[in-house]
């Protein structure tokens, strides 16, 4: 996922488990909404560079606001049923506005450990992501 300071965020949703996560984002950019999802299954201790699996999904629709109601009811959902139904611990949403309120707020959140990538490093986190995004 990438988050620029400049990015037009609608919102950012996290739901934590004991075995797994699920972490969600929804931008604005070019006439279109770009929400991105993924669940992660741990499988070691590593913050970066984990063995853990990922399964990545993400979906785009022009930009009106029916589509941007629709987007933010639908991953408010599913932070709701994470929390509520699938036995998630911890929920936690930004609610929208600027790529830089949205780094302010991820760096007061326990389950968020953030860090700067190179321009190399992103391009092969790029590749990681498409190969397995579903």
């Amino acid at each position: 996922m990438e988050l620029k300071e400049d990015s037009q965020v609608l919102g950012i949703w996290f739901a934590g488990g004991v075995a797994s996560d699920w972490l969600a984002i929804a931008v604005v950019g070019n006439g279109t909404i770009h929400a991105e999802m993924r669940f992660r299954y741990y499988e070691d201790d590593k913050t970066f560079d984990s063995s853990d699996k990922k399964d990545w999904y993400d979906f785009r629709k022009d930009d009106t606001p029916e589509n941007r109601e629709a987007v933010v009811s639908l991953l408010d959902v599913g932070l709701e049923k994470a929390v509520t139904e699938f036995g998630y611990k911890e929920g936690a949403k930004f609610p929208g506005g600027t790529g830089k309120e949205a780094f302010d707020w991820l760096q007061k959140q326990s389950f968020c450990e953030m860090r700067k990538a190179t321009s190399e490093e992103v391009k092969k986190l790029d590749e990681v992501r498409k190969d397995q995004l579903n």
